[in-house]
Protein backbone atom coordinates (compact mmCIF):
# COMPACT_ATOMS: atom_id res chain seq x y z
CA UNK A 1 0.00 0.00 0.00
CA UNK A 2 1.34 3.29 -1.09
CA UNK A 3 -1.37 5.62 0.83
CA UNK A 4 -3.70 8.26 -1.28
CA UNK A 5 -3.18 10.63 -3.61
CA UNK A 6 -4.30 13.92 -4.42
CA UNK A 7 -4.94 14.79 -8.10
CA UNK A 8 -2.33 17.54 -9.02
CA UNK A 9 -3.96 18.72 -12.99
CA UNK A 10 -5.46 21.68 -11.80
CA UNK A 11 -3.11 23.19 -9.36
CA UNK A 12 -4.92 26.33 -9.04
CA UNK A 13 -8.44 26.08 -7.69
CA UNK A 14 -9.32 29.41 -8.41
CA UNK A 15 -8.73 28.35 -12.43
CA UNK A 16 -11.43 25.35 -11.57
CA UNK A 17 -14.57 27.86 -12.42
CA UNK A 18 -13.63 28.75 -15.41
CA UNK A 19 -12.97 25.01 -16.29
CA UNK A 20 -16.61 24.21 -15.69
CA UNK A 21 -17.74 27.26 -17.07
CA UNK A 22 -16.35 25.83 -20.28
CA UNK A 23 -17.77 22.38 -19.82
CA UNK A 24 -20.90 23.94 -19.29
CA UNK A 25 -21.39 25.69 -22.07
CA UNK A 26 -19.70 23.57 -24.90
CA UNK A 27 -20.52 19.90 -23.22
CA UNK A 28 -23.56 19.98 -21.08
CA UNK A 29 -25.92 17.61 -21.83
CA UNK A 30 -24.17 15.77 -24.95
CA UNK A 31 -21.96 12.22 -24.78
CA UNK A 32 -18.45 12.36 -23.07
CA UNK A 33 -16.60 10.16 -25.65
CA UNK A 34 -13.14 10.93 -27.48
CA UNK A 35 -14.34 13.22 -29.65
CA UNK A 36 -16.00 15.82 -27.36
CA UNK A 37 -12.95 14.89 -24.45
CA UNK A 38 -10.50 16.31 -27.20
CA UNK A 39 -12.44 19.31 -28.48
CA UNK A 40 -12.67 20.68 -24.60
CA UNK A 41 -8.88 20.23 -24.70
CA UNK A 42 -8.43 22.50 -27.68
CA UNK A 43 -10.86 25.23 -26.14
CA UNK A 44 -8.69 25.14 -22.85
CA UNK A 45 -5.88 25.80 -24.78
CA UNK A 46 -7.99 28.59 -26.81
CA UNK A 47 -8.82 30.19 -23.95
CA UNK A 48 -5.37 29.89 -22.28
CA UNK A 49 -6.94 27.63 -19.50
CA UNK A 50 -4.44 24.81 -20.41
CA UNK A 51 -0.83 25.86 -21.35
CA UNK A 52 1.14 22.73 -23.35
CA UNK A 53 4.69 23.41 -24.27
CA UNK A 54 3.13 22.07 -27.65
CA UNK A 55 -0.07 20.99 -28.81
CA UNK A 56 -0.92 16.75 -28.48
CA UNK A 57 -1.53 14.74 -30.78
CA UNK A 58 -5.35 13.83 -31.25
CA UNK A 59 -5.26 10.49 -28.61
CA UNK A 60 -3.40 13.29 -26.05
CA UNK A 61 -5.84 15.77 -26.75
CA UNK A 62 -8.83 13.59 -25.69
CA UNK A 63 -6.45 12.17 -22.09
CA UNK A 64 -6.11 15.64 -21.44
CA UNK A 65 -9.64 16.41 -21.41
CA UNK A 66 -10.66 12.95 -19.58
CA UNK A 67 -7.99 14.22 -17.11
CA UNK A 68 -9.25 17.61 -16.49
CA UNK A 69 -12.52 16.32 -16.29
CA UNK A 70 -11.87 14.14 -13.37
CA UNK A 71 -10.63 17.37 -11.66
CA UNK A 72 -13.88 18.55 -11.68
CA UNK A 73 -15.48 15.11 -10.97
CA UNK A 74 -13.39 15.06 -7.68
CA UNK A 75 -14.41 18.10 -6.36
CA UNK A 76 -18.14 17.12 -7.05
CA UNK A 77 -19.14 20.07 -9.80
CA UNK A 78 -19.64 17.86 -12.92
CA UNK A 79 -20.25 14.19 -13.93
CA UNK A 80 -18.03 13.63 -17.02
CA UNK A 81 -17.75 9.94 -17.65
CA UNK A 82 -16.99 7.68 -20.84
CA UNK A 83 -19.68 7.58 -23.20
CA UNK A 84 -22.39 9.19 -20.64
CA UNK A 85 -23.87 12.45 -21.00
CA UNK A 86 -21.88 15.70 -19.29
CA UNK A 87 -23.76 16.94 -16.30
CA UNK A 88 -23.17 19.82 -14.11
CA UNK A 89 -24.33 19.07 -10.76
CA UNK A 90 -25.92 21.25 -8.21
CA UNK A 91 -22.79 21.98 -6.62
CA UNK A 92 -21.33 23.00 -9.57
CA UNK A 93 -23.95 25.10 -10.81
CA UNK A 94 -23.51 27.07 -7.22
CA UNK A 95 -19.93 27.50 -8.05
CA UNK A 96 -20.99 29.24 -11.67
CA UNK A 97 -23.67 31.48 -9.97
CA UNK A 98 -23.39 34.92 -9.46
CA UNK A 99 -22.07 36.56 -6.39
CA UNK A 100 -20.97 32.96 -5.10
CA UNK A 101 -18.76 33.09 -2.66
CA UNK A 102 -16.10 30.70 -3.89
CA UNK A 103 -14.38 30.22 -0.61
CA UNK A 104 -17.49 28.59 1.26
CA UNK A 105 -18.10 26.24 -1.70
CA UNK A 106 -14.47 24.61 -1.69
CA UNK A 107 -14.99 24.49 2.38
CA UNK A 108 -18.16 22.33 1.80
CA UNK A 109 -16.50 20.04 -0.36
CA UNK A 110 -13.46 19.60 0.97
CA UNK A 111 -15.54 18.65 4.46
CA UNK A 112 -17.20 16.10 2.29
CA UNK A 113 -14.23 14.61 1.08
CA UNK A 114 -13.65 11.35 2.90
CA UNK A 115 -11.93 7.78 1.50
CA UNK A 116 -13.64 5.33 0.95
CA UNK A 117 -15.97 6.68 -1.28
CA UNK A 118 -17.45 6.37 -4.79
CA UNK A 119 -15.55 9.33 -5.84
CA UNK A 120 -11.88 8.00 -4.75
CA UNK A 121 -10.40 5.05 -5.53
CA UNK A 122 -8.45 4.46 -1.97
CA UNK A 123 -10.97 1.78 -0.14
CA UNK A 124 -8.14 0.80 2.43
CA UNK A 125 -8.74 4.22 3.35
CA UNK A 126 -10.46 5.56 6.25
CA UNK A 127 -10.09 9.54 6.67
CA UNK A 128 -11.16 12.52 6.21
CA UNK A 129 -8.18 14.67 5.18
CA UNK A 130 -9.58 18.02 5.59
CA UNK A 131 -10.56 17.17 9.24
CA UNK A 132 -7.39 15.48 9.92
CA UNK A 133 -4.73 18.44 8.77
CA UNK A 134 -7.32 20.86 11.14
CA UNK A 135 -7.02 18.95 13.91
CA UNK A 136 -3.20 18.12 13.45
CA UNK A 137 -2.26 22.11 12.39
CA UNK A 138 -3.98 22.95 15.77
CA UNK A 139 -2.60 20.58 17.56
CA UNK A 140 1.42 21.25 16.47
CA UNK A 141 0.72 25.15 15.69
CA UNK A 142 1.03 24.29 11.99
CA UNK A 143 2.61 21.62 9.49
CA UNK A 144 5.08 22.18 6.69
CA UNK A 145 5.01 21.04 3.10
CA UNK A 146 7.84 18.39 4.03
CA UNK A 147 5.44 17.38 7.09
CA UNK A 148 2.65 17.31 5.13
CA UNK A 149 4.52 15.36 2.64
CA UNK A 150 5.90 12.51 5.09
CA UNK A 151 2.73 12.07 7.22
CA UNK A 152 -0.83 13.00 5.22
CA UNK A 153 -0.55 10.43 2.08
CA UNK A 154 0.75 7.61 4.52
CA UNK A 155 -1.98 8.27 7.03
CA UNK A 156 -4.71 5.36 6.55
CA UNK A 157 -6.51 5.86 9.43
CA UNK A 158 -7.54 8.90 11.15
CA UNK A 159 -8.41 7.05 14.38
CA UNK A 160 -4.16 6.77 14.53
CA UNK A 161 -3.94 10.81 14.30
CA UNK A 162 -2.78 11.28 18.00
CA UNK A 163 -0.02 8.54 17.13
CA UNK A 164 1.04 10.38 13.85
CA UNK A 165 0.89 14.05 15.95
CA UNK A 166 3.37 12.34 18.14
CA UNK A 167 5.05 11.22 15.29
CA UNK A 168 5.62 14.68 13.50
CA UNK A 169 6.79 16.25 16.78
CA UNK A 170 9.85 13.74 16.68
CA UNK A 171 10.22 14.28 13.04
CA UNK A 172 10.52 18.01 14.00
CA UNK A 173 12.92 17.59 17.01
CA UNK A 174 14.93 15.39 15.04
CA UNK A 175 15.18 17.74 12.02
CA UNK A 176 16.03 20.77 13.87
CA UNK A 177 19.07 18.68 14.72
CA UNK A 178 20.45 18.16 11.78
CA UNK A 179 22.74 20.02 10.33
CA UNK A 180 22.97 17.74 7.01
CA UNK A 181 21.44 14.91 5.49
CA UNK A 182 17.90 16.08 6.22
CA UNK A 183 16.74 14.72 2.79
CA UNK A 184 17.90 11.20 3.99
CA UNK A 185 16.26 11.19 7.11
CA UNK A 186 12.80 12.46 5.53
CA UNK A 187 13.38 8.95 2.76
CA UNK A 188 14.14 6.97 5.54
CA UNK A 189 11.13 7.91 7.02
CA UNK A 190 9.29 7.43 3.74
CA UNK A 191 10.59 3.85 3.72
CA UNK A 192 9.22 3.50 7.64
CA UNK A 193 5.81 4.16 6.87
CA UNK A 194 5.15 2.33 3.76
CA UNK A 195 6.23 -1.30 4.40
CA UNK A 196 9.47 -0.67 6.11
CA UNK A 197 12.22 -3.58 4.42
CA UNK A 198 10.29 -4.66 1.40
CA UNK A 199 10.66 -0.33 0.32
CA UNK A 200 14.18 0.34 -0.85
CA UNK A 201 15.53 3.79 -0.29
CA UNK A 202 15.38 4.71 -4.02
CA UNK A 203 11.78 3.77 -4.14
CA UNK A 204 10.95 5.88 -1.26
CA UNK A 205 13.24 8.95 -2.83
CA UNK A 206 10.47 8.48 -5.44
CA UNK A 207 7.42 8.61 -3.35
CA UNK A 208 8.70 11.79 -1.34
CA UNK A 209 9.08 13.61 -4.55
CA UNK A 210 5.57 11.72 -5.63
CA UNK A 211 4.28 13.17 -1.88
CA UNK A 212 5.84 16.50 -1.97
CA UNK A 213 4.01 17.28 -5.30
CA UNK A 214 0.59 16.32 -3.50
CA UNK A 215 1.38 18.89 -0.98
CA UNK A 216 2.26 21.35 -2.95
CA UNK A 217 -1.45 21.26 -4.47
CA UNK A 218 -3.07 20.29 -1.38
CA UNK A 219 -1.96 23.51 0.61
CA UNK A 220 -3.49 25.36 -2.18
CA UNK A 221 -6.72 23.86 -2.32
CA UNK A 222 -6.83 23.82 1.68
CA UNK A 223 -5.81 27.66 1.72
CA UNK A 224 -8.43 28.32 -0.84
CA UNK A 225 -11.33 27.51 1.88
CA UNK A 226 -10.82 30.23 3.86
CA UNK A 227 -9.62 28.22 7.11
CA UNK A 228 -6.02 27.52 6.45
CA UNK A 229 -3.37 30.03 5.18
CA UNK A 230 0.36 30.30 5.22
CA UNK A 231 2.34 31.51 7.53
CA UNK A 232 5.57 31.59 5.83
CA UNK A 233 6.09 28.17 4.86
CA UNK A 234 3.82 26.87 7.06
CA UNK A 235 0.26 25.10 6.98
CA UNK A 236 -1.91 27.42 9.91
CA UNK A 237 -5.05 27.61 10.99
CA UNK A 238 -6.04 31.63 9.90
CA UNK A 239 -6.18 33.68 12.78
CA UNK A 240 -9.55 35.13 11.22
CA UNK A 241 -11.84 31.57 11.43
CA UNK A 242 -10.69 30.15 14.85
CA UNK A 243 -14.43 30.46 15.96
CA UNK A 244 -15.18 28.38 12.37
CA UNK A 245 -12.41 25.78 12.61
CA UNK A 246 -13.21 25.18 16.52
CA UNK A 247 -16.68 24.51 15.39
CA UNK A 248 -15.38 22.23 12.60
CA UNK A 249 -13.07 20.31 15.46
CA UNK A 250 -15.88 19.85 18.17
CA UNK A 251 -18.73 18.21 15.49
CA UNK A 252 -16.41 16.05 13.24
CA UNK A 253 -13.82 13.45 13.46
CA UNK A 254 -11.05 12.69 11.33
CA UNK A 255 -12.21 9.24 10.32
CA UNK A 256 -14.94 9.08 7.31
CA UNK A 257 -18.42 9.10 8.27
CA UNK A 258 -20.81 6.46 7.39
CA UNK A 259 -23.23 7.12 4.53
CA UNK A 260 -24.60 3.80 3.82
CA UNK A 261 -25.01 3.03 -0.04
CA UNK A 262 -22.80 4.74 -2.74
CA UNK A 263 -25.92 6.78 -3.72
CA UNK A 264 -26.78 8.10 -0.46
CA UNK A 265 -22.92 10.12 -0.33
CA UNK A 266 -23.66 11.30 -3.80
CA UNK A 267 -26.44 13.14 -3.01
CA UNK A 268 -24.84 14.70 -0.17
CA UNK A 269 -21.83 15.61 -1.85
CA UNK A 270 -23.67 16.74 -4.88
CA UNK A 271 -25.75 19.16 -2.57
CA UNK A 272 -24.11 22.97 -2.38
CA UNK A 273 -26.05 23.23 0.99
CA UNK A 274 -24.37 20.27 2.44
CA UNK A 275 -22.78 20.01 5.04
CA UNK A 276 -24.96 21.91 7.44
CA UNK A 277 -22.55 24.55 9.21
CA UNK A 278 -22.92 26.59 12.24
CA UNK A 279 -22.84 29.95 10.58
CA UNK A 280 -25.73 29.03 8.07
CA UNK A 281 -27.49 29.97 11.55
CA UNK A 282 -28.45 33.65 12.32
CA UNK A 283 -27.65 33.17 15.65
CA UNK A 284 -24.68 31.88 15.60
CA UNK A 285 -23.18 34.35 13.71
CA UNK A 286 -24.87 37.04 15.62
CA UNK A 287 -22.79 35.86 18.72
CA UNK A 288 -19.57 35.23 16.60
CA UNK A 289 -19.92 38.70 16.04
CA UNK A 290 -20.13 39.84 19.57
CA UNK A 291 -17.21 37.43 20.27
CA UNK A 292 -14.98 38.79 17.05
CA UNK A 293 -15.99 42.42 18.28
CA UNK A 294 -14.54 41.51 22.04
CA UNK A 295 -11.33 39.70 20.52
CA UNK A 296 -10.83 43.03 18.43
CA UNK A 297 -10.64 45.24 21.39
CA UNK A 298 -8.45 43.00 23.78
CA UNK A 299 -5.96 42.91 20.59
CA UNK A 300 -5.80 46.51 19.64
CA UNK A 301 -5.76 47.19 23.54
CA UNK A 302 -2.44 44.57 23.86
CA UNK A 303 -1.24 46.23 20.59
CA UNK A 304 -1.67 49.43 22.33
CA UNK A 305 0.08 48.24 25.88
CA UNK A 306 3.02 47.12 24.09
CA UNK A 307 3.81 50.07 22.43
CA UNK A 308 2.60 49.62 18.75
CA UNK A 309 -0.07 52.67 18.09
CA UNK A 310 -2.96 53.87 19.29
CA UNK A 311 -6.06 51.65 20.06
CA UNK A 312 -8.42 51.34 17.15
CA UNK A 313 -11.64 52.97 17.08
CA UNK A 314 -14.32 50.47 16.22
CA UNK A 315 -17.21 51.28 13.54
CA UNK A 316 -20.46 50.11 15.98
CA UNK A 317 -22.22 49.83 12.73
CA UNK A 318 -20.13 46.76 11.94
CA UNK A 319 -21.99 44.63 14.32
CA UNK A 320 -25.23 45.44 14.60
CA UNK A 321 -27.01 43.01 13.26
CA UNK A 322 -29.18 43.18 10.18
CA UNK A 323 -32.23 42.23 8.57
CA UNK A 324 -30.77 39.66 6.26
CA UNK A 325 -28.38 36.76 7.42
CA UNK A 326 -26.05 37.29 4.07
CA UNK A 327 -26.20 40.90 5.28
CA UNK A 328 -24.49 39.68 8.77
CA UNK A 329 -22.18 37.54 7.57
CA UNK A 330 -20.87 39.74 4.96
CA UNK A 331 -20.60 42.24 8.33
CA UNK A 332 -18.94 39.06 10.20
CA UNK A 333 -16.57 38.42 7.18
CA UNK A 334 -15.02 41.70 7.34
CA UNK A 335 -15.13 42.20 11.65
CA UNK A 336 -12.86 38.62 11.09
CA UNK A 337 -10.61 40.13 8.34
CA UNK A 338 -9.75 42.97 10.83
CA UNK A 339 -9.07 40.83 13.81
CA UNK A 340 -7.11 38.70 11.83
CA UNK A 341 -4.93 41.65 10.73
CA UNK A 342 -4.55 42.64 14.34
CA UNK A 343 -3.95 39.43 15.50
CA UNK A 344 -1.20 38.57 12.61
CA UNK A 345 0.38 41.91 13.05
CA UNK A 346 0.50 40.84 17.26
CA UNK A 347 1.53 37.92 16.17
CA UNK A 348 4.71 39.14 14.57
CA UNK A 349 4.95 41.48 17.14
CA UNK A 350 5.78 39.06 19.19
CA UNK A 351 8.56 36.96 17.15
CA UNK A 352 10.30 39.55 16.94
CA UNK A 353 10.47 40.56 20.65
CA UNK A 354 11.41 36.19 20.98
CA UNK A 355 14.03 37.37 18.51
CA UNK A 356 15.55 39.72 21.44
CA UNK A 357 15.72 38.07 24.21
CA UNK A 358 17.18 35.21 22.45
CA UNK A 359 20.05 37.59 21.25
CA UNK A 360 20.29 39.19 24.43
CA UNK A 361 20.49 35.09 26.51
CA UNK A 362 23.39 34.84 23.62
CA UNK A 363 24.89 37.88 24.30
CA UNK A 364 25.08 37.67 27.67
CA UNK A 365 26.48 33.93 28.23
CA UNK A 366 29.19 34.78 25.60
CA UNK A 367 30.24 37.51 28.17
CA UNK A 368 30.35 35.31 31.30
CA UNK A 369 27.15 35.79 33.07
CA UNK A 370 24.29 33.85 33.82
CA UNK A 371 21.22 35.00 32.17
CA UNK A 372 17.18 34.13 33.28
CA UNK A 373 14.46 35.20 30.96
CA UNK A 374 11.66 36.82 32.89
CA UNK A 375 10.39 38.66 30.21
CA UNK A 376 6.61 36.96 30.70
CA UNK A 377 6.60 38.03 34.73
CA UNK A 378 6.43 41.77 34.17
CA UNK A 379 9.05 42.98 36.63
CA UNK A 380 9.94 45.66 34.29
CA UNK A 381 12.40 44.00 32.83
CA UNK A 382 12.77 41.06 30.54
CA UNK A 383 16.21 39.10 31.64
CA UNK A 384 18.03 38.96 35.14
CA UNK A 385 21.79 38.31 34.19
CA UNK A 386 24.05 37.99 36.99
CA UNK A 387 28.06 36.99 37.28
CA UNK A 388 30.13 36.54 40.95
CA UNK A 389 30.69 40.53 40.22
CA UNK A 390 27.23 42.32 38.82
CA UNK A 391 23.63 41.66 38.28
CA UNK A 392 21.68 43.16 35.50
CA UNK A 393 18.39 43.60 35.23
CA UNK A 394 17.82 44.35 31.53
CA UNK A 395 14.85 45.65 29.31
CA UNK A 396 14.73 44.56 26.10
CA UNK A 397 13.72 46.53 22.88
CA UNK A 398 13.55 44.61 19.58
CA UNK A 399 12.84 45.55 15.64
CA UNK A 400 11.91 43.96 12.78
CA UNK A 401 14.43 46.81 11.47
CA UNK A 402 14.74 49.92 13.39
CA UNK A 403 11.58 52.03 15.43
CA UNK A 404 11.43 54.43 18.20
CA UNK A 405 11.71 53.08 21.28
CA UNK A 406 9.30 53.15 23.87
CA UNK A 407 9.32 52.48 27.56
CA UNK A 408 6.10 51.72 30.03
CA UNK A 409 5.83 54.10 32.86
CA UNK A 410 6.79 50.85 35.24
CA UNK A 411 9.44 50.09 33.08
CA UNK A 412 10.76 53.65 33.52
CA UNK A 413 10.11 53.41 37.33
CA UNK A 414 12.16 50.35 37.58
CA UNK A 415 14.76 51.85 35.49
CA UNK A 416 14.92 54.56 38.10
CA UNK A 417 14.78 52.24 41.12
CA UNK A 418 17.63 49.85 40.05
CA UNK A 419 20.02 53.32 38.20
CA UNK A 420 23.53 51.40 37.56
CA UNK A 421 22.66 48.30 37.78
CA UNK A 422 19.25 48.65 35.35
CA UNK A 423 20.02 48.41 31.21
CA UNK A 424 18.26 48.60 28.40
CA UNK A 425 19.67 46.21 25.28
CA UNK A 426 17.90 47.17 21.74
CA UNK A 427 18.29 44.75 18.74
CA UNK A 428 17.54 46.10 15.40
CA UNK A 429 17.55 44.41 12.18
CA UNK A 430 15.78 41.30 14.26
CA UNK A 431 14.05 39.88 11.21
CA UNK A 432 17.47 39.57 9.46
CA UNK A 433 19.54 37.15 11.44
CA UNK A 434 22.75 38.15 9.18
CA UNK A 435 22.77 42.19 9.65
CA UNK A 436 21.14 42.27 13.45
CA UNK A 437 22.97 44.98 15.85
CA UNK A 438 22.70 45.27 19.17
CA UNK A 439 22.87 48.77 21.36
CA UNK A 440 23.48 49.11 25.57
CA UNK A 441 23.37 51.65 27.81
CA UNK A 442 23.41 51.25 31.62
CA UNK A 443 21.07 53.16 34.00
CA UNK A 444 19.08 54.35 30.95
CA UNK A 445 16.52 56.93 33.53
CA UNK A 446 19.93 59.11 34.00
CA UNK A 447 21.02 58.91 30.27
CA UNK A 448 18.39 58.89 28.25
CA UNK A 449 16.47 61.03 30.38
CA UNK A 450 17.57 64.44 28.36
CA UNK A 451 16.35 62.96 24.92
CA UNK A 452 12.62 61.10 26.50
CA UNK A 453 9.27 62.32 26.11
CA UNK A 454 5.87 61.60 28.10
CA UNK A 455 3.36 60.40 26.39
CA UNK A 456 -0.14 59.81 27.37
CA UNK A 457 -1.87 57.30 25.65
CA UNK A 458 -3.90 53.96 27.55
CA UNK A 459 -0.98 54.22 29.98
CA UNK A 460 1.91 56.90 30.68
CA UNK A 461 4.78 56.19 27.45
CA UNK A 462 7.96 57.11 27.86
CA UNK A 463 9.16 57.94 24.35
CA UNK A 464 12.91 58.35 22.58
CA UNK A 465 13.32 58.94 19.45
CA UNK A 466 16.77 59.57 19.28
CA UNK A 467 18.23 56.78 21.12
CA UNK A 468 21.29 55.73 18.51
CA UNK A 469 22.91 58.73 20.10
CA UNK A 470 23.04 57.46 23.81
CA UNK A 471 23.53 53.85 23.48
CA UNK A 472 26.52 51.77 22.26
CA UNK A 473 26.64 49.58 19.73
CA UNK A 474 28.41 45.92 20.68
Amino acid sequence: MRGWAVDTTARNPQRLREILQLLEKHFSGGVWNERTQADFTRRMIQQGLYLPKSIPKQSLLALRGRTWAAALNRMGFARAHANEPVLITDVGYRLLSRNVDENDVFLRQMLKWQFPSPIERFSRVNLRPFVALLHLAKNLQGLSKDEIAVFMFTLLDGRRLSQTSQQIMRFRTKMRLLQAAKETHMEQTIKRRLDGSAVSLSTARRWLANYRDYSDALIRYLCYTGLFSLDKSNLVISLEKQNEAEWILGNYTPSAGDFGEGSSFLSVYYNPDQPELAWDSSRWIATTLKEVRTSIKEVSRELTFAGYGSEISIPPSLFKPTKTKEKTRARLQKAENMFGQLAHRLENIKKIEEVGVRVTLDYEESQGRLPTNVSDEYRGYDVFSKNRNEKRYIEIKAFAKTGVLQLTSHEWLVARKFGINYWLYVVENASIPNNRKMYIVRDPFRNLSAVAQLKDTIQLRVIIRNWKSALQLV
